[in-house]
């Protein structure tokens, strides 16, 4: 162990080539680049922007042990020096985890995270209080729901089906509170849904539309509550400070567009695999001592990695251009001229002729 004072010691998981326990040395935590998601009311099904190579725009090297909240926000910021705009990360459940100290920092970086959440924090719904006047809101699976949500409605039953799962979250929306703006310290401010016409509460007042369910206050409202004065149950909107946003995704999770979001994670765990066993990062290939030298053959192969993306997406554009090149033109006119003639029989010939093509006008 002394031969390397800058390597330390950590845990790693079993893989093809090496076994679960404690290793000796250094980690790499890179950001790739993925296609962008594009932030909607629809939770059945995610919507993206175009396609992205897969290059690697932030790195951090670290000594094994380094606390992982640690190692995945320096690699954001990394990614942010290369991609100003970048607002929206897709972080493994070792980083997510760590609530207090990834999630919130990347909350107020101004990061939208989509994460998995571990079952022990989605065996019920947490009542808190939140705001500078004591909102009062249950947390459950990243999202913020009204006080009155009904029992049966903040966490699903158990052994449900991906469908039945889907249709559970899918009902349970009118429920929740609705994000509206970010602010610099990375509180969020939130507007109730009883505001926006989607819940009616109270018959004595205009909180929703005529015919909706009536959802008065559940039984055991004080029993997580206590008293709570009615105009701060029925404010519009509400401040949410860093410290309650650990779970807050947008959409939660359990709905099919946040499945489909936490997806986009697989492009980078391709990538990482390239660079360890095609590009010599491995620890079988790379025996490296130092940091310095460490950190020449990280940065050398994801330049080498990035450049042959670069290399097979120019290869990739020049072939389509040639595949299109060599298509026959043909004049949109002439192709309905060909096609009106092949599928009209001669009144003297029992089969169809084929007539000259005319001209273009």
């Amino acid at each position: 162990m002394g031969r390397d004072p800058d390597a330390g010691a950590g845990h790693r998981n079993k893989s093809g080539d090496h076994e679960e326990g404690i290793f000796y040395g250094s980690h790499v935590t890179l950001a790739v680049a993925t296609k962008a998601r594009r932030v909607t009311g629809n939770r059945k099904k995610a919507k993206f922007g175009q396609d992205e190579n897969a290059y690697v725009v932030g790195a951090d090297l670290s000594a094994a042990g380094t606390s992982a909240a640690t190692v995945g926000v320096h690699a954001a910021v990394s990614a942010r020096e290369v991609c100003p705009n970048a607002c929206d990360a897709t972080a493994d459940i070792g980083f997510t985890q760590l609530r207090p100290t990834f999630n919130r920092t990347m909350h107020e970086m101004d990061f939208h995270v989509t994460m998995d959440i571990k079952p022990m924090y989605l065996e019920a719904a947490r009542p808190v209080k939140i705001g500078p006047h004591g909102y009062p809101a249950f947390i459950h699976g990243g999202a913020l729901l009204v006080a009155f949500t009904p029992k049966n409605m903040r966490v699903p039953a158990p052994d449900l089906s991906d469908e039945e799962l889907f249709d559970f979250y899918e009902r349970r929306k009118p429920f929740e509170l609705i994000a509206v703006q970010h602010f610099d310290n990375g509180d969020k401010q939130f507007v109730s849904p009883i505001h926006r016409g989607h819940l009616n509460v109270d018959p004595n007042k205009r909180t929703g539309a005529r015919g909706q369910p009536l959802y008065p206050r559940p039984a055991d409202f004080e029993e997580h509550f206590g008293e709570i004065p009615d105009d701060v149950i029925y404010q519009r909107f509400i401040t949410v400070g860093v410290e309650h946003l650990d779970d807050f995704q947008l959409p939660p999770h359990g709905t099919r567009a946040q499945d489909e979001s936490y997806g986009r994670r697989q492009q980078s765990e391709n990538a990482i695999g390239q660079i360890k066993e095609d590009y010599g990062l491995s620890p079988k290939k790379c025996r490296i001592i130092g940091d310095g030298g460490r950190t020449i053959a990280a940065i050398s192969r994801v330049v080498w990695y990035n450049l042959n993306i670069t290399r097979k997406a120019k290869n990739e554009k020049q072939a389509r251009r040639a595949d299109n090149a060599a298509k026959p033109k043909t004049h949109p006119l002439q192709s309905v001229a060909i096609q009106d003639a092949a599928t009209t029989p001669d009144d003297n010939n029992d089969s169809p002729e084929i007539a000259e093509p005319r001209a273009p006008p």
